[in-house]
């Protein structure tokens, strides 16, 4: 029986794979680790570049920092619902090839639970993979010393999901503190199947990893006017999550069979390796500082940085990747952005109350290929657009980016996102007077 070399067939997915022959629905970097994280924000923050740790309104729900619900009035109920569409365009020293999907992002409630406490309940992605890989490679079968060429295939799914609450505290005039809990669940199965040109048998690998556990997350706002005007007001804001051992499961297969089953595996027949723990992975301790300045209640600046330390795990890039020349690198982002509001109040035209937006955000992804660490920068623009003189909104965003890495001999993701948001602003608390 021929079995292929550990090294073979451990090579990198990205690395080799003729994008010409690439079909991918999340972002090829999915099929590392736990798949592709979601940072996105809701409408409002997206276009914005995804700035939120110090932007405050009692307009939209912000989860960018769980302080700033306490923004919120006591008389507000807030729905929040989005959703998500992609297109992308990879490249590579092949070719290229495009996709697009179109799904629900997140939705969210909050309302507050007395006048210094503000709560919110929502529901979104927390990771995503979902894609197909084919294309030829070589490698050195034992008991030779020749090449043989071999089709490939590397296939993605699941989706991990994350169900949060939090809480936002007004400690006085100037301060407030908040919390979110998250509760994530969800699997990510990742395939790998390869079939030499001759021969009856194709071998594969298959790695499941289940993840059921809770994580927390921190946050701080300072607010003040600014030269004591109540239109001029600046923002400064911190968020922190601790680093935490995520439970779960994490299954591996490896061994040969003779034909593809409907998820796109094969049936193994014979397996030569099979391994099981109960230790998923560690998220890492990440924290970020951000400032907005408002002026006039018309124009408003923001700037974040963030960053993740992935380094300081206790994890392996074997443990995460299952590749050698795969390691794990701490994730920053710098992002940018503004928001320009005419003439909110009073405006007559309706022109004048559309909220305008632009963004900018640059940032560095913990998956390092080789020497190289994956990138990820866009601009990003949109709209708020006002239903009559109420506070509910639809808001509209676009974000344009590349993510990848400068070589002309790995894949580049080309994408363009949007997201159309709905933000239903009702007041649901008034006292009802008897006269």
């Amino acid at each position: 029986m021929r079995t292929l070399k550990k090294n073979s067939f451990l090579t990198i997915l990205l690395a080799v794979l003729p994008v010409s022959l690439v079909l991918s629905q999340s972002s090829p970097f999915a099929g590392y680790g736990i798949g592709e994280i979601n940072n996105d924000a809701f409408g409002r923050n997206n276009a914005m570049g995804g700035t939120g740790i110090a932007i405050r309104t009692n307009l939209y729900l912000n989860n960018q920092n769980p302080a700033s619900y306490s923004a919120i009035d006591t008389l507000s109920f807030f729905f929040e619902a989005g959703m998500k569409g992609k297109f992308q365009t990879l490249k590579g020293n092949n070719g290229e090839t495009k996709h697009s999907k179109i799904d629900v992002d997140y939705f969210a409630f909050g309302f507050p639970i007395t006048k210094y406490l503000v709560t919110s309940i929502g529901m979104r992605p927390a990771t995503n993979t979902e894609y197909t890989f084919f294309g030829i490679n070589q490698a050195t079968v034992s008991g030779s010393d020749a090449q043989q060429t071999f089709d490939i295939r590397y296939v993605g799914e699941g989706t991990i999901s994350n169900l949060y609450g939090g809480l936002g505290v007004k400690v006085t005039n100037n301060l407030s503190v908040g919390a979110h809990i998250h509760y994530l669940f969800g699997d990510i199965k990742n395939y790998y199947v390869q079939s030499f040109t001759t021969g009856d048998f194709l071998y594969g690998a298959k790695t499941e990893r289940r993840i059921n556990d809770m994580m927390l997350d921190f946050g701080a706002q300072y607010s003040f006017f600014v030269n004591n005007l109540k239109n001029n007001r600046m923002t400064i804001g911190a968020v922190f999550n601790p680093k935490i051992n995520v439970s779960g499961k994490s299954t591996h297969i490896f061994g040969q069979g003779s034909n593809f089953i409907e998820d796109g595996f094969l049936d193994i027949v014979d397996s030569m390796k099979i391994s099981s723990t109960d230790k998923f992975t560690q998220m890492p301790m990440g924290v970020g500082v951000g400032i907005s300045y408002t002026i006039r209640n018309r124009l408003v600046l923001a700037a974040d940085f963030s960053t993740k330390f992935w380094s300081k795990t206790d994890l392996t890039a074997t443990e995460m990747f299952d590749s050698q020349n795969i390691t794990i690198a701490d994730a920053t982002c710098y992002s940018f952005g503004l928001e320009w509001t005419p003439n909110q109040q009073t405006g007559i035209r309706y022109y004048e109350r559309i909220r305008y937006r632009l963004g900018f955000r640059y940032g560095n992804d913990y998956i390092k290929i080789g020497d190289k660490q994956v990138t990820d920068r866009g601009i990003t623009a949109g709209f708020g657009f006002p239903l009559r003189r109420t506070s509910t909104s639809l808001n509209f965003s676009i974000d344009y980016g590349t993510k990848g890495i400068s070589d002309k001999n790995l894949t580049e993701e080309q994408y363009m996102k949007f997201t159309l948001g709905f933000t239903l602003h009702e007041y649901w608390f008034f006292k009802s007077k008897i006269r």
